[in-house]
């Protein structure tokens, strides 16, 4: 895809997966919010394409098998978000402000409104959670399957189930700068 891409659900229960599972190159995808691949340095689409959709149901993102890393800075609320890394060694960084992207403002997972699903698939893989920028205390359980899920955890700006972060199959690097340090 090479240009902007707008697609609009309506309403009612719309599905868009973006699948890329047959590339053997490691890509490089931003969601924030309703858009994928629009940031700087995203590799998911060819240049200068991104993706912005609206009134989706869930997006499912499905990775290749050449090392992905996938920045999730925000999700669309109400839109259950589900990334699939691929079948190579990949990362997935959620709240921004990650070194190894260059991104120093971000660090913040008040973005993440609605449920954010991880699946790492083979290879060896990595999950960061950043609010080295995020207000407040908060408190956060961090478990092998899930990441603020537990009753009274408050790591997202709303406090229910909507917002939670559920890694599957993936080795979770807890950075929650506030609390634990950098390796």
């Amino acid at each position: 895809m090479k240009s902007a891409l707008i697609i609009n659900g309506q309403g009612g229960t719309d599905n868009l997966t973006l699948e890329d599972q047959s590339d053997a190159t490691g890509d490089r995808a931003t969601i924030a919010g309703s858009t994928v691949g629009a940031a700087k340095g995203d590799t998911f689409f060819s240049a200068p394409g991104f993706l912005v959709y609206f009134g989706m149901s869930t997006l499912r993102i499905d990775g290749g098998f050449g090392g992905n890393l996938f920045n999730v800075l925000q999700t669309a609320p109400g839109t259950v978000t589900s990334i699939n890394s691929g079948q190579g060694n990949d990362t997935v960084q959620v709240g921004g402000g990650i070194q190894t992207l260059g991104d120093t403002s971000g660090g913040v997972v008040d973005g993440i409104r609605s449920p954010l699903i991880v699946n790492g698939q083979d290879g060896t893989n990595y999950l960061t959670v950043n609010d080295f920028n995020g207000s407040g205390s908060k408190q956060v359980t961090v478990t092998g399957f899930q990441v603020g899920a537990a009753s009274g955890d408050n790591f997202s700006v709303l406090p229910t189930a909507a917002s939670r972060i559920w890694p599957s199959d993936l080795d979770t690097q807890r950075r929650h700068r506030r609390q634990f340090h950098p390796d």
